[in-house]
């Protein structure tokens, strides 16, 4: 059972998975991966203004993920069904629906199936790379007929990869994944738990590699975009950049 514990993992996902303004989901009892799905009671609350720590990410509803996005590498199996064969047949607790407790000792601990020696075989979801250009959507979660704000921008550019999966994580903004086109950068969003997130900048911590079908994504072109913005004469925070600076547009025209 080598390599399948948190620790065990690229340092970054480590740091990621720990860290409460972060949208890597990691479910130590359950052995599961994910990002962050902004959940309809979620949504309603951001939308309401109410500013409590729950509304901002759903931890138990996250966009499952196959892939470690710093490495590459195959992530360990879930295990959810052998935690409720352990409730069930072990502890001799039957969980009613999902939403019910488990047992402390199975709750937010990787030490139930390490003691146990439970692991299995990652399999991961199938992602083809079936994409076609000209198909990129996205569906804006319309909660109560209001038009979601900053928080959960996407870019209108499609991202020059993207397999099925990533294309339909990118087509819900629930989905705390993002993409800036003109640094042609992916990320996980990083929040402040304790604000709406439709009132919140977009940050992020820069993957590098898609969360789903384990391809390394493009190179990251910031470097370059500060020095074509500085050598024209604008500052990184200056409103009034020319829209080939907030669009694909630039590094398209050069080639890169």
């Amino acid at each position: 059972m080598s390599c399948q514990r948190l620790q065990d993992q690229h340092e970054e996902l480590q740091s990621a998975a720990v860290d409460p303004g972060s949208c890597l989901f990691y479910s130590r009892s359950g052995r599961r991966y994910g990002i962050t799905l902004l959940g309809s009671r979620s949504a309603a609350a951001s939308f309401l203004g109410a500013a409590a720590p729950e509304f901002t990410r759903s931890r138990s509803n996250a966009y499952r993920i196959d892939y470690c996005p710093w490495s590459g590498r195959l992530l360990p199996a879930h295990l959810e069904d052998e935690r409720e064969t352990v409730c069930e047949q072990e502890l001799g607790i039957v969980r009613e629906n999902y939403y019910d407790d488990w047992p402390r000792e199975l709750t937010n601990k990787e030490m139930w199936w390490i003691e146990r020696g439970i692991d299995r075989p990652a399999q991961p979801e199938e992602a083809p790379n079936s994409w076609v250009p000209g198909e990129y959507r996205v569906r804006f979660f319309d909660l109560f007929g209001f038009y979601p704000r900053g928080g959960l921008w996407r870019s209108k550019e499609a991202p020059p990869h993207l397999c099925d999966t990533m294309e339909s994580a990118f087509a819900d903004c629930r989905v705390m994944i993002t993409y800036i086109p003109w640094t042609r950068e992916y990320g996980i969003r990083q929040v402040d738990p304790y604000r709406t997130i439709d009132l919140q900048s977009v940050r992020m911590r820069r993957i590098a590699y898609c969360p789903w079908c384990e391809t390394e994504l493009p190179k990251s072109l910031k470097a370059e975009w500060l020095g074509r913005t500085a050598g024209d004469g604008f500052d990184r925070s200056d409103r009034h950049l020319p829209p080939k600076y907030l669009s694909d547009t630039w590094w398209k025209e050069l080639g890169l």
